[in-house]
């Protein structure tokens, strides 16, 4: 009950930072004139490097407050992940967001200034009390790497901190750092917010480590290359949100590919995201034998039927390929199991490289459906409609997945209505979920019931198949 509890109230501090973060003045980020834009398309990438001397703003990537994210190619709201409650947006600066719109065109001449040292107009350190450089990299190979050098690099940044400092002039080689992650998708955060008012620096510039591994891992990158990485990160099943972010980027830079791919991942169908891994921890990894296990599993096949057991596998990959920098002496027994039932139920299942798997939890799906609000199509939204017909039909016990059900069921309706009609959309829901809220706390539950099934009701009236 302390789980769901929490569970609960991590995900509404998140909705309520995301909600202060876009209730913020729209002038945070200046809206750029035509000539302004064209004015950016006609520089040269290295001219626009040399620009960002110029910057003074703090952004996704470079943020101080805020755990925030975004793709700043697009036109969308960052979201917050975590930090201060009631910082400021992130500012999109019109010279990065032409950078990482060039993607693969300007990758090597960002590559090429990671070692940069001409300082920005941004000061960072005011005001936080640890200050200190570090050295966090995510790599292109975000499963399992087996480069010894690579895994110390993340082990020694969980562990030790480096040197300290009192103020920080963010470096333009920090931004092509930020730019980069942007490109590939990766957290490459040049500076970012430690609880508590603390700031982690992790500068290619200070410490060209991070400027190795970057060149080690995206130097020479092909378009084909960067195509097959962005569709093998959607297809990623090890963190929540991670396919949303690669779908972002595959649908802006390679949209012939994305496209389909988004239509396919939102015709998914449901599963439930913790029976499997609740099987999985508590009954699966303690069978003493193969025949218990079989039997365990045909037993699961049976009471939850083909789907459920179709997740299994998605859970095996997790548990098999977890950061060896995290291994625990639980995980790593753990992933031995996972291991061995892979290769004998899955033998065609790769966990580095997993296929597409033909079901999503609900969490994910609204993620999804987020995620490509950006890319209107008469196809897209058809495949976003179906998606709301199905969890609408859907039937929950629990108060969280109830929970899940409408925001995901108000995601999908918040892409349909026209764009004149969301403002009044969004108060509906909020006096939805005040309502629900409050007889959840005093233990109303049929009022729960009939109320969130009028709700969808509702929400699904408005778009006539």
């Amino acid at each position: 009950m302390v789980k769901f509890f929490l569970s609960i109230l991590i995900v509404l501090i998140l909705a309520f930072g995301s909600l202060l973060f876009a209730q913020q003045a729209k002038p945070a980020d200046a809206p750029l004139t035509s000539d302004s834009v064209q004015s950016l398309k006609a520089l040269t990438s290295a001219d626009l490097i040399t620009k960002l001397q110029e910057e003074s703003n703090e952004g996704i990537g470079f943020d101080t407050m805020a755990w925030a994210s975004g793709f700043i190619a697009i036109d969308e709201e960052p979201q917050f992940r975590g930090g201060i409650m009631g910082s400021p947006k992130p500012k999109v600066s019109p010279v990065m967001r032409e950078l990482v719109r060039r993607g693969l065109a300007a990758l090597p001449m960002l590559i090429d200034h990671l070692s940069d040292a001409r300082s920005t107009k941004l000061i960072v350190g005011r005001g936080s009390m640890g200050k200190w450089f570090d050295e966090e990299y995510d790599p292109r190979e975000q499963r399992m790497s087996n480069e010894p050098s690579r895994i110390k690099m993340i082990e020694k940044t969980m562990m030790n901190p480096q040197k300290s400092f009192d103020q920080y002039t963010v470096r333009v080689g920090d931004l092509c750092f930020v730019a980069i992650g942007q490109i590939v998708n990766r957290n490459l955060n040049a500076v970012r917010y430690q609880p508590s008012l603390c700031l982690v620096v992790n500068s290619p510039v200070e410490n060209p480590a991070l400027a190795a591994a970057v060149k080690a891992d995206w130097s020479g990158l092909t378009s084909a290359d960067f195509e097959r990485s962005l569709e093998q990160d959607a297809l990623n099943p090890d963190a929540w949100g991670a396919e949303t972010d690669a779908m972002k980027r595959l649908l802006f830079y390679y949209p012939v590919t994305g496209n389909p791919l988004a239509i396919k991942m939102l015709n998914r169908s449901f599963y439930d995201s913790n029976l499997a891994y609740r099987f999985f921890n508590k009954s699966l990894v303690h069978a003493k034998d193969v025949k218990q296990q079989d039997k365990l599993l045909a037993d699961f096949r049976k009471e939850n039927g083909e789907l459920n057991y179709r997740a299994i596998a998605r859970c095996l990959i997790q548990v098999s390929t977890f950061p060896k920098s995290q291994m625990t002496p639980e995980r790593t027994r753990n992933k031995v199991v996972a291991d061995q039932l892979l290769a004998r139920l899955f033998p065609d299942v790769d966990p580095v490289h997993p296929p597409f798997m033909d079901i999503v939890d609900v969490q994910a799906q609204r993620s999804l459906v987020n995620g490509v609000a950006a890319f209107h199509s008469q196809e897209m939204d058809k495949a976003i409609f179906q998606v709301l017909q199905r969890i609408v039909a859907l039937r929950f016990d629990k108060y969280a997945d109830k929970f899940e059900q409408w925001e995901l069921a108000y995601a999908c309706a918040r892409q349909l209505v026209k764009p004149e009609e969301r403002e009044a959309l969004a108060l509906s829901h909020e006096k939805f979920c005040s309502e629900v809220g409050k007889a959840e706390a005093n233990s109303k539950d049929t009022f729960v019931e009939k109320r969130v099934e009028k709700y969808l009701q509702d929400l699904i009236k408005q778009f006539p198949s």
